[in-house]
């Protein structure tokens, strides 16, 4: 039987976290319990840099002593900045690739920062992640190349993973990276969900992007928020305060057709369990409003799906997922080859 998905305990010990989610909804909160070093913590642990600076702006925020002020103010510049970056160098790659004909679909904290939040700076982003037809994966890599992109893990045949990394040589602080996707994730229990040609029938545009920019329509960037937060985060990294920001702002913006799209999409792709899980924890930080009917419908199926088992999975529950998802023991056996030599080029 899969677990029910419920409020973590080690998120109800953690009271500037709580403290610092009543803020981001809009509550007035006084901070001067704690010291620079303990808020940077939090908000580095979260990814909440630029929104709790708005908070402080705005003087919903207050009791934050010098420090931690000035900590707040210099990185929410530096996120202003590198967006900007960001969306000029999308736009360069969107142009780029029109010109030969390529769709691409722009999803994660892209689209979300433009399309849900107030500003797009205020939502934290190290990349931006493309998401391209499995057939057109490999036409891209030269044209990149060719045009001065820097290319990283550009193996067509892995195992592993199903995307691969493009810099733009900058002379900033930090270069702007793009991780072009041929499937939506890596791991073997989400690899077949939301390909690309569905995602494509059902897209949206991105508005004051450029005229290329299309993403995920409503239904499947929620669904692809709970399943990145899930296996990207992995145990109880997967509260980080930024996701769950995400799925709160994405889920009220829904219309109701929107919404019942959602859930049917959630329980035909056996991830119903692991979308309750984003709502429920979404609701314990920001008391998202959610009718009680869409998570008892989303929890209906749970006892059967794969992903369900992997709620509170830790790296090795993972990894065990993803190797006995290979087809066949030669798969397998250069499944664990390629993990290996990853995590040696990681380090």
């Amino acid at each position: 039987m899969a677990p029910t998905p419920k409020p973590d305990h080690t998120m109800q010990a953690q009271p500037l976290d709580e403290l610092m989610a009543r803020a981001l909804k809009g509550q007035a909160i006084d901070f001067a319990a704690f010291t620079a070093d303990e808020i940077r913590e939090a908000v580095s642990r979260h990814k909440t840099y630029a929104m709790l600076n708005q908070a402080l702006k705005s003087g919903i925020a207050t009791g934050v002593d010098k420090e931690a002020r000035q900590m707040l103010e210099a990185n929410a510049k530096g996120f202003a900045l590198l967006d900007l970056a960001f969306t000029r160098e999308t736009q360069r790659l969107l142009s780029l690739l029109g010109q030969h004909e390529i769709h691409v679909l722009l999803i994660k904290g892209f689209p979300v920062a433009h399309l849900y939040y107030p500003a797009s700076y205020l939502r934290h982003r190290v990349d931006v992640d493309i998401y391209l037809e499995e057939s057109d994966w490999s036409r891209v890599m030269p044209i990149l190349k060719k045009a001065g992109y820097q290319l990283n893990w550009e193996r067509t045949n892995s195992l592993s993973s199903k995307q691969f990394t493009a810099t733009v040589p900058s002379k900033a602080p930090q270069s702007i990276v793009f991780d072009i996707h041929k499937r939506i994730s890596n791991r073997q229990v989400f690899v077949d969900l939301l390909r690309f040609d569905a995602c494509w029938e059902q897209r949206i545009a991105l508005p004051g992007v450029h005229e290329r920019a299309q993403t995920l329509s409503a239904s499947h960037q929620l669904i692809l928020c709970c399943l990145h937060r899930l296996a990207h985060g992995r145990s109880t990294a997967r509260n980080r305060m930024t996701w769950l920001y995400d799925v709160h702002l994405m889920s009220q913006s829904m219309s109701p057709a929107e919404q019942e799209n959602f859930v049917k999409d959630a329980l035909e792709m056996q991830v119903g369990a692991v979308c309750a899980d984003a709502l429920i924890h979404s609701a314990f930080w920001f008391e998202t409003g959610t009718d009680p009917d869409t998570q008892t419908r989303l929890l209906s199926q749970a006892a059967k799906e794969p992903s369900a088992q992997l709620l509170h999975a830790g790296k090795l529950g993972w990894l065990m997922s993803d190797f006995n998802g290979q087809a066949g023991l030669g798969n397998k056996l250069s499944f664990v080859k390629e993990t290996l030599i990853n995590q040696l080029r990681s380090h």
